[in-house]
């Protein structure tokens, strides 16, 4: 008899806290689970080959930390891959939107020699976003970035803050710039939070981040796309924050 998501995301966190054999953990991912957030937290697991496997699966962000995470990325190049966990956004971005960029990640796609896999890594994101880390990591000069770039934007239209979201989270450095920019547009926040919440609320701590803005400035979040809350968390999850925001 197979088990629910509920049972199984149990069984994997118990597993993940455990003695943490990767193949255990990718056995009961196969089966479906409610992965809340990357799997770069856990320092048992976040640099095995499965944690790209595990985190494709299940529809959550992950790093590329070295070749053989590297490598087995490029396994899923071809890979017509259904995940257990199904949203809009999931379908429209596909598995490659998930990549947490970092340094080793930019700096591997320099040297690909695969011209299908790389235009498969840039049709995930919109050209800016990795120009952002290109500049970051001092790959083009100033004057090349800023060509790319608006003089400014309708105060209606909310930019990808894709780059500002990702350093918030999972780089220890520009934290500020997701900070400011939601205090710089306070008059469209409602909608920045919740195009936060629909496009990366599959992690529960960006779920938490705007949780507690919605409180500081005590904004109205109305359904989106006729949800809360993305369908990638377990029931209890899901009412809590259902409730809350």
């Amino acid at each position: 008899m197979s088990k629910s998501f509920e049972e199984n995301t149990k069984d994997f966190y118990k597993e993940l806290n455990g003695k943490c054999d990767p193949k255990r953990l990718l056995f009961i991912a196969e089966q479906g689970i409610f992965l809340k957030e990357p799997l770069f937290n856990y320092d048992k697991i976040k640099d095995h080959e499965f944690v790209v496997d595990i985190s494709i699966i299940n529809n959550q962000f992950f790093l590329i930390n070295n070749d053989k995470q590297y490598n087995r990325l490029k396994y899923f190049k071809d890979y017509q891959l259904v995940s257990n966990v199904h949203t809009s956004e999931y379908y429209e971005n596909g598995i490659f939107s998930l990549i947490i960029i970092n340094k080793f990640f930019i700096d591997k796609l320099l040297s690909e020699k695969d011209e299908d896999f790389i235009r498969k890594i840039r049709e995930a994101n919109e050209i800016e976003f990795y120009l952002l880390y290109l500049y970051n990591y001092s790959h083009i000069y100033t004057k090349t970035f800023i060509l790319f770039f608006p003089n400014n934007y309708d105060e209606y239209i909310i930019p990808d803050i894709k780059f500002e979201i990702f350093k918030y989270f999972y780089s220890n450095t520009h934290k500020y710039l997701l900070d400011d920019f939601v205090k710089m547009n306070e008059n469209n926040m409602i909608n920045i939070i919740k195009k936060i919440i629909e496009k990366y609320g599959k992690d529960i701590n960006i779920l938490n981040y705007c949780l507690d803005i919605i409180k500081q400035y005590n904004l109205e979040i109305k359904s989106i796309y006729g949800y809360r809350v993305p369908m990638n968390h377990s029931f209890e999850v899901l009412k809590y924050y259902s409730d809350k925001i």
